[in-house]
């Protein structure tokens, strides 16, 4: 299989990371970022296809309307269900997209943090398609 071949700069956690899992007596450092990555990205899908089922339009509006802007790290994806909670709270977004506030964070709450994280990283991948020039419906947060 083709790879593609990149230079990556790792911070000391995910030095600490790649150094526990790969084979000190052939280093494959590639192999093991790029088997990490692959399982991430699988993790990910599996939440997404869960919450697709899970989640209305309306709700998944507000999500990508209170994601707008928002930079979320590792230590605060399990916080989504707090932004969301902010935004209807201080700016209405649950009239707005006409979703019930308290049942919409319940959901986010039960998601964990891995529902969470796919939430942010679909979040992310929609709103660099706006920024790509695309207009996409709100409906496909979860594609």
């Amino acid at each position: 299989m083709p790879v593609k071949k990149i230079s990556v700069s790792l911070s000391p956690a995910a030095s600490a990371f790649v150094d526990a899992r790969y084979s000190r007596v052939d280093g494959n450092t590639s192999g093991t970022i790029s088997e990490s990555l692959e399982r991430y990205a699988a993790i990910l899908e599996r939440e997404r296809a869960d919450l697709r089922s899970q989640l209305s339009p309306g709700e998944m509006a507000l999500i990508i309307d209170v994601t707008n802007g928002s930079l979320f790290f590792s230590y605060s994806l399990s916080l989504l269900w707090a932004e969301i909670a902010d935004g209807c709270s201080l700016d209405q977004l649950d009239q707005k997209w006409e979703v019930d506030a308290a049942a919409l964070v319940a959901k986010v709450k039960a998601s964990g943090v891995a529902g969470q994280a796919a939430l942010v990283d679909a979040s992310e991948r929609w709103w660099n398609r706006v920024a790509a020039g695309e207009q996409p419906p709100f409906t496909d947060l979860l594609n």
